[in-house]
């Protein structure tokens, strides 16, 4: 939260540009880099309940089905559940 508040405007822009990273990356198949991004944007947007939603929901369903082994498409479905 404190983060949020010290870039003041500047965090919309901020925001945009993680979005815009985490889809590239997530369709390079680097999902751990992508998962750091989301969590820098839900911190920015701690408040903003579609935040939360998307990237439980993204986690549990889009990237647990990219994954090779069942044991790490569980690890992502249970992630996206306790975001």
């Amino acid at each position: 939260m404190a983060l949020g508040t010290a870039i003041g405007a500047l965090r919309g822009l901020i925001v945009d540009y993680l979005w815009i990273k985490l889809t590239m990356m997530k369709e390079k198949g680097l999902f751990y880099e992508a998962m750091s991004n989301a969590d820098l944007i839900t911190k920015l947007q701690p408040r903003f309940g579609q935040v939360w939603s998307f990237h439980g929901h993204n986690m549990a369903y889009n990237i647990s089905v990219m994954t090779d082994t069942p044991e790490e498409r569980w690890n992502w479905v249970n992630a996206g559940v306790n975001l």
